[in-house]
């Protein structure tokens, strides 16, 4: 590679592509890396729907109406969720703790990968420079 001033690169975003991470460790290996959120929120949600599509199997036709359209008020964020919503979150997370867990993790995650992202808009221009 033949950029000018590689050296004075502090930070690279990327995915978690393991090529990608061979190839700025091996071209920039004083960067820091960091995952970007879109692919850490990714993961977090893939596994929450991995319980959910697990656990659905296990339940009777009724008891799948009754928690159709779960999926998309699943992966909200507790603070966007209606009354209504909030109901099925319960009514999943009190039959399947599986699902608590999953919910109460994601829950935990996101707030943090918010308040990176704030701080990162506030501070991060000077990185670019």
């Amino acid at each position: 590679m033949s950029m000018a001033n590689r050296h004075q690169v502090e930070i690279v975003s990327m995915d978690m592509w393991k090529p990608y991470r061979r190839a700025f460790q091996t071209v920039l290996p004083q960067a820091r890396i960091v995952v970007d959120k879109f692919h850490v929120v990714r993961m977090a949600n893939e596994a929450l729907e991995k319980i959910r599509k697990g656990l659905r199997k296990e339940l009777k036709p009724n008891q799948r109406r009754t928690l159709k359209g779960d999926r998309k008020i699943l992966l909200k964020r507790a603070h966007d969720v209606s009354d209504r919503e909030r109901l099925i979150m319960e009514t999943w997370t009190g039959a399947f703790p599986p699902a608590l867990g999953g919910l109460r993790a994601q829950g935990a995650l996101l707030p943090y990968l918010g308040l990176y992202q704030s701080a990162w808009c506030r501070t991060g221009s000077r990185h670019l420079d």
